[in-house]
This record gives structure tokens, C-alpha cells and sequence, in this order.
């Protein structure tokens, strides 16, 4: 089942196919409509990056009452930042910022102990990235600390020049959130 799209319309398409089967219990034709996903970014309005849907269990439905979370793939799953914001943390990081310098430009936020965290996250992710990758050329990046040359030399290989489509294209060819 995916999990990430591209549009919202694509999104609403799949949500509304009456032969979806759930990934917990493998019942078919039995989801609903859980809601949307807001998220609120700064002092506009919130908006929409994805539904919830319910595999029934009342009114004559016989699911497991599991919830699924389907999500725009400009969304990264548990951050508050979008793929925008963390592609252009990770370009700066590329470009030969430092982090706490990259966090600052990237999300605007005066502290920058969340862009240390940010590439904590980046590290325990390094299995699932470098799994459909031949070879890495962590020379690039020789002046940065032994963790940065590994999440650098990935990330330089793995994504192309635009780094913020780069993220929501990974999310949805992979349906796994990107970190």
C-alpha cells in the first residue's frame, strides 16, 4: 500500500478505491475515512498534507480498527519541517556549512541543537539509504568528522541538484518516510 503522493488529488483518488486492502489485517473494502492531517506552518492557516483512514470494525465492517496515514510527499513523517527546509539544510551541509549555520538558514530558528538532532536522525537512516547503493566517495568530505563523511558522501550520491524534490521523490518512489 503507498503512503506518500504527490498531489493531493492522487491522494484522494487511491483513498476513495473501494479495494484497498489494509497492511495489519488484510481485509479489503473496509477503510474509511479517518479525517485529514493538518499541519500548521508559522502564522498562516493550517493546511492540508494528508487523510487518515480506518479500517473499520463497526456497521457491519469486519476490520482490525487500525488507522492509516496517507501523506504528501513534501512532508516528512515526525518533523516538523517540510522536504523544502531539509533540502536546503542538506545543501548547505554539501556546500561545506557548518551545521549549526545550515540549521539557521535552513528553518530561520535562532538555536541550531535541532540540526545536530536533524543529522543524528540522518545517521541511524544510513542503512535503509546506502542498501540500493554500489559505492561511496566519502574523500569529498575528508575535513568533516568521521559520522558527517558517511551522511555527506550518501547524501551527495543519492540526491541529485534540486535537493527539496529530491526528498519527496525518494518518499514516494520508496513509501518510507526519508528520516
Amino acid at each position: 500500500m503507498a503512503h506518500f503522493f504527490q498531489c493531493f488529488e492522487s491522494l484522494q483518488a487511491f483513498s476513495f478505491n473501494p479495494v484497498l486492502e489494509c497492511p495489519h489485517c488484510a481485509a479489503c473494502s473496509h477503510f474509511v475515512s479517518h479525517g485529514f492531517i493538518y499541519k500548521k506552518q508559522s502564522r498562516a492557516q493550517p493546511k492540508i498534507v494528508g487523510k487518515r483512514l480506518c479500517c473499520s470494525n463497526r456497521f457491519g465492517h469486519a476490520g482490525c480498527g487500525r488507522t492509516v496515514q496517507l501523506l504528501l510527499s513534501c512532508v516528512i513523517p515526525k518533523l516538523r519541517y517540510g522536504a523544502v527546509t531539509l533540502g536546503v539544510f542538506i545543501a548547505l551541509l554539501l556546500s561545506g556549512s557548518a551545521v549549526a549555520q545550515a540549521y539557521r538558514q535552513a528553518s530561520g530558528a535562532c538555536s541550531a541543537r535541532n540540526g545536530w538532532r536533524w543529522l543524528r536522525r540522518f545517521y541511524h537512516s544510513l542503512p535503509n539509504w546506502r542498501l540500493p547503493m554500489q559505492r561511496f566517495n566519502s574523500v569529498a568530505f575528508q575535513h568533516r568528522s568521521h559520522a558527517l563523511q558517511l551522511i555527506l558522501s550518501t547524501l551527495a550520491i543519492m540526491l541529485p541538484a534540486d535537493k527539496n524534490l529530491a526528498i519527496s521523490a525518494w518518499q514516494c518512489l520508496h513509501q518510507v518516510g526519508f528520516c
